[in-house]
């Protein structure tokens, strides 16, 4: 920016810096592309391709009987999908996310009585993910009770490919590689830091109940499987411990 002239230089993403007249270059001024009314229900979004906006590709709050489906979600600022909230039976499918922000953001049921969502998220392919920056960009993040996470293909982004947090989440045949590209507290899939939740990841640091079975591991850098004890003189032990008193404490007045 030449404050003086009032003019705005830009280097372009090419060789030589320059841009010619077949090139495309948006500017967007848009917060999210689609935002969904709060507790709408009964929409269906297919076939189309989104993208340009500075926010959300598709943004909504407590939506119900949603369906995403065969859509290519593009250059967004932050998550191709996001939906907060109490949001129920909604199904993301069949869908090409990518050079965004976040894939997919989807939070609903109940955890205090397990109500479960009802939500699936399946057939998507989500790459060149966690565009700005590294920690909190996932490919899928996932919150709350009852979603079912399958069949998904991620690779090449910065941070985490499925993040998961709350109870009854199942997560299966995801083909996830070249993930945490850019660091290292990271996982192809992972939680952390809540004794409630259902702790089923690689690196084990506590929990219960946890299975890992059926699955292919290959290019580790440093271990395949690593069990740790969190609880006795970890560093987030603190965080821990909150976390599984504030959720007594819910489930006793719920």
């Amino acid at each position: 920016m030449d404050r003086s002239s009032i003019n705005l230089y830009v280097w372009m993403p090419t060789e030589d810096g320059n841009i010619s007249s077949s090139d495309i270059t948006y500017v967007s001024l848009l917060d999210d592309c689609i935002h969904v009314p709060q507790n709408v229900h009964d929409i269906t979004f297919s076939d189309f391709t989104l993208e340009a906006c500075r926010g959300n590709g598709i943004y909504g709050n407590n939506v119900h009987h949603v369906q995403i489906q065969n859509l290519e979600i593009r250059n967004t600022g932050l998550a191709g999908a996001r939906l907060n909230g109490d949001t129920r039976d909604v199904t993301i499918s069949q869908c090409m996310i990518h050079d965004v922000g976040g894939g997919i953001k989807l939070a609903g049921g109940k955890r205090g009585l397990l109500e479960s969502s009802g939500a699936v998220i399946e057939n998507n392919e989500i790459y060149d993910f966690s565009r700005l920056g590294a920690v909190n960009y996932h490919a899928i993040s996932v919150y709350s009770v009852g979603h079912l996470v399958r069949h998904n293909t991620i690779y090449n982004g910065q941070y985490t490919g499925i993040w998961f947090m709350g109870n009854d989440i199942v997560m299966e045949y995801n083909h996830v590689h070249h993930t945490c590209m850019n660091a290292s507290d990271c996982g192809a899939l992972h939680t952390g830091r809540d004794w409630t939740t259902n702790e089923v990841h690689v690196n084990i640091g506590g929990g219960r109940d946890n299975i890992v079975s059926n699955n292919v591991f290959y290019g580790s850098t440093r271990y395949s499987m690593q069990v740790d004890g969190r609880g006795v003189g970890h560093d987030h032990d603190g965080d821990l411990k909150h976390n599984l008193h504030a959720r007594i404490h819910f489930d006793v007045m719920v």
